[in-house]
């Protein structure tokens, strides 16, 4: 079902509608895909887009994917951690034997089932996409476009795992508010002045005592807001509310703990989180997927944005660490099914120079990005 959609039943008059799946051939849109062939009456009369037949998977098939799922998880769960790295030796094998690694096509026109996927600039993936959300296909020139980065999340220390993590990073071109919400955020500091600053930049609230007393009294809960952010001069007094902000509270060391206080505003209302979950069954690789920007922005923003996002991420890489932190970097731009794999390798300049926070971008920086992009 998901390599052909065949159209509703038409009179023997009309013509059924045929769509290959990309993911099965790779052919530039501009030659040949998704050749519809078609008459007026297999068109939607709302939309004049074709009327796709879908097959549905029932309720039963779904609970015993799921049942079988956790049943795996659980099951990982009780391993002993040696027989925990002979699985993930022996998956490690598996894809060092792949017969499609390091197997490059000749022609533009392939199967890609039998290659090994290519690693393309932004500025490629980016045509690709656009050539696909074009009027005659998918008409979507304002789609969004999601980075999905892939983590080898193998500590230091033999045997151990990083836990999954949830960063916060500030694009350098902000993402429409209709697509990503504002999150709200709270300010604890000692200086009713700056209270007042931070409730006219945009805090739900800021205080010191009087704030931390609407959190004793109930007045707010954990779920009024998103974020906490203290000046360290409040730090041992937020440390009795930890109970009430539970999840919430933030870390001492983390950038929520921080003297330039609008600058934390500005980070956490405005931000993008990047959410960490596990990836596949073994706990040594994690993915998140991040908005970075819309199909129809230059290619110049998009490539910032996602300069900011992979330098972000880079900087969680453990300190003692030898491994490829981040293992692949792909373009997504639902509702099409195409994923990309980017050629990130030229945005660990970025990560390698910055010596600012997570979300900045240096200007002669991202030019270099961009210009080894195009």
């Amino acid at each position: 079902p998901d390599q052909l959609a065949v159209a509703m039943p038409l009179p023997a008059s009309s013509l059924s509608l045929l769509l290959l799946s990309p993911r099965r051939l790779a052919i530039p849109a501009s030659i040949c895909c998704y050749r519809q062939f078609q008459t007026s009456q297999s068109l939607n009369k709302n939309s004049g887009k074709p009327r796709l037949k879908t097959i549905p998977v029932s309720n039963a098939s779904q609970r015993v994917a799921r049942g079988s799922a956790a049943a795996s998880a659980q099951a990982l769960l009780n391993l002993t951690p040696e027989a925990l790295k002979k699985k993930i030796e022996e998956r490690n094998a598996a894809e060092a034997a792949d017969p499609r690694r390091g197997r490059q096509p000749e022609a533009e026109c392939h199967l890609r089932d039998l290659f090994e996927p290519r690693r393309l600039p932004l500025v490629e993936i980016l045509r690709r996409h656009r050539e696909f959300a074009c009027p005659e296909m998918l008409d979507n020139p304002s789609g969004q476009l999601y980075a999905t980065c892939l983590f080898d999340m193998t500590s230091v220390k033999q045997g151990k795992f990083m836990a999954p993590f949830s960063k916060v990073i500030r694009l350098p071109h902000a993402l429409p508010e209709s697509l990503v919400r504002q999150h709200t955020v709270i300010a604890f500091c000692s200086s009713p002045e700056l209270a007042e600053d931070l409730k006219a930049k945009g805090a739900m609230d800021a205080g010191g005592a009087d704030l931390l007393g609407k959190l004793e009294t109930g007045v707010y809960i954990q779920e009024n807001f998103d974020y906490v952010i203290c000046h360290p001069d409040f730090w041992p007094s937020l440390l009795k509310a930890r109970k009430l902000l539970k999840d919430a509270m933030p870390a001492q060391k983390s950038p929520q703990i921080s003297e330039d206080m609008e600058s934390a505003l500005m980070l956490y209302k405005y931000g993008i989180p990047a959410k960490l979950t596990q990836a596949g069954d073994l706990p040594d690789r994690a993915q998140c997927r991040v908005p970075f920007g819309l199909l129809d922005w230059p290619d110049y923003n998009l490539n910032e944005n996602l300069s900011a996002i992979v330098t972000g991420l880079l900087n969680e890489k453990p300190k003692k660490s030898n491994r490829e932190f981040i293992m692949s970097v792909s373009v997504a731009c639902p509702p099409s099914d195409e994923l990309f794999l980017l050629d990130w390798k030229p945005y660990t300049i970025a990560a390698d120079s910055s010596s600012t926070a997570a979300h900045t971008v240096a200007p002669d920086t991202a030019d270099a990005v961009a210009a080894s992009a195009s």
